[in-house]
């Protein structure tokens, strides 16, 4: 899999994980992280918005090597999830 032009174009778990690295603004009295994240992936962010220009400058510093990296990590993790399911089926 090829790195994808936009950041949003991630598959969902590692767009997530990819937003939980990153540094965003939120109000810490209003939201949390967790929440900003939630509504990232659910509504892109405009242009102007202070996070979507964060999120665009950080991925554009992502390299080929770097996101097929993460997605192999992310293929490994899965897979021992896996496994340990299919461990519980059989016990």
């Amino acid at each position: 899999m090829c790195k994808p032009e936009d950041w949003y174009d991630q598959p969902h778990q590692l767009l997530e994980r990819w937003l939980w690295d990153r540094d965003l603004e939120y109000d810490g009295y209003e939201t949390s992280k967790a929440e900003e994240i939630h509504s990232i992936i659910c509504n892109k962010p405009p242009d102007h918005d202070t996070n979507r220009q964060r999120l665009d400058k950080a991925w554009s510093h992502v390299t080929e090597e770097q996101y097929r990296s993460r997605l192999a990590e992310l293929i490994n993790e899965l897979s021992d999830q896996v496994k340990q399911l299919q461990e519980l089926l059989c016990n």
